[in-house]
This record gives structure tokens, sequence and C-alpha cells, in this order.
């Protein structure tokens, strides 16, 4: 009860900083994350929140998206995000970014580890709203876990002498001889991702034909493909 009146005077006490705005609270592992895309409030007064707005981010001369940042930025790119993070620049819903940019408004977007957390139903309009938002002949690259790769770990490369901390099985083992890439524990991490966390939690699985089929199918052209280590990376254009 403590932890939830707490949560109820600091948005009360957001509220009092900014003058007609949405307030977005996103509840995860009991943290309590709030955020806003159109504030005009000076943001050194609220602790926590991202700096800009999507009309700051639309004055610059290149505008390229970290979508589904999470904690891990990429140097050049903005980080966009659905949940607070100290290095997140906006706020946004990245299934739905059609919504919160204009069309062919953005030069670039990189997206790892985040398409899978997609309901098999959800990636194909994801994707065709992110082929919206991009201007022509601009890059887009996507990288997942490779479904390919983990099935065919599992099958002749899993072994639980393999150690997560190491990252290495065990060379004199009788059961793989050293061969191990994975044990269960890290396949199941790899396949489902976090069960505590809905935002990190696979709901489906990728591989090359899939989703080359998926990006040819909503205007994308494919213009590599690679498998590093369990994953699947392809770089493709909106080329039009």
């Amino acid at each position: 009860m403590k932890k939830k009146k707490n949560s109820k005077i600091k948005a009360a006490m957001i509220r009092s900083l900014i003058k007609d705005s949405e307030i977005v609270k996103v509840e995860n592992n009991n943290t309590n994350n709030i955020g806003n895309n159109n504030m005009e409030v000076k943001m050194s007064q609220l602790e926590g929140i991202p700096r800009l707005t999507v009309e700051e981010i639309l004055k610059m001369d290149v505008v390229k998206l970290n979508l589904g940042s999470g904690d891990v930025a990429v140097e050049g790119y903005l980080n966009v995000d659905i949940q607070y993070y100290p290095n997140v620049d906006l706020i946004a819903d990245i299934s739905k970014l059609q919504e919160t940019f204009p069309d062919r408004s953005v030069d670039a977007i990189v997206c790892r580890n985040t398409l899978q957390c997609f309901k098999y139903s959800e990636v194909r309009g994801v994707l065709r709203s992110w082929f919206r938002i991009l201007k022509p002949r601009s890059k887009i690259i996507l990288q997942c876990h490779d479904f390919e790769k983990l099935v065919q770990a599992y099958q002749g490369t899993r072994c639980e002498c393999w150690s997560a901390e190491t990252r290495t099985a065990v060379t004199d083992c009788p059961e793989c001889q050293g061969t191990a890439t994975m044990n269960d524990a890290r396949f199941r991490a790899l396949l489902f991702g976090s069960m505590r966390d809905g935002y990190k939690t696979y709901y489906n699985c990728l591989d090359e034909k899939y989703l080359v089929r998926l990006l040819e199918s909503v205007g994308f052209k494919i213009v590599d493909v690679s498998h590093p280590d369990m994953y699947l990376k392809i770089v493709a254009l909106r080329d039009e």
C-alpha cells in the first residue's frame, strides 16, 4: 500500500508541473515510469523524463531511430522505447509510429531484439508502420534471435555442462565433448525472453525466410542478410 501511495503522490507532483499534457504510467517490476511526448515544460524540471519531443526531433537535419532501445543506446540514433530508461530520448509505442511521426520523415531505423516481442498477427502491421515513416532510399536494420539457429543448437549442441558465466562447455564432457553452445536455460531465455516482464517476453519466432517475406510484402528491398551467432540480421531499404 505504501508503494501505491507514493506513486500517487509522484503522479500528482508531475501533474502540477505539466499543464494540459497527457501522463503515461508504465508499471514494470513495481516501478512506475511516467513519460509524455508533447511536453512544453522545461524538461530540467522533471527528473527522469526524456528531454525530446517529436516536434524537436523533426527539426533535426537527420532523424535516425533506435526502436525498442531499452537501456542499450546506439551511437548516432535517438533511443525510442515504450518504457522509461535513463538513455531513452522519446517514449512511444513503436508498433504505431505512424501515429507519432509523419509519413516519410525518418532517415534510418535500427531495431535489435525487439521484433520478436510482437505477436505473429502484429508483425506485418508493425513493419508497415515503420515503412510509412521512412524516407525513400532509407535503411532499416533488424536483428532478432534466429529461430532456425536456435532449433539446430537445441537439437545438436545443447548440454547442461555449458556455463552461462564462461559461455563455454566442459571440454571433457562425456555428453557433448565440449561442443555445446547452450544449455536448457539459455535456450528458453532466447526463445521466450523474460517471462517476468511483459515488454521483454517473446511472442513470435523469426527466421530468414519468414522475415524476408514479411519485409518484401510491405515494400522493403533486402540488401543484406547475415547470421551472427544465434541472431538473424537483415538490412533493407524503402526503395521508393
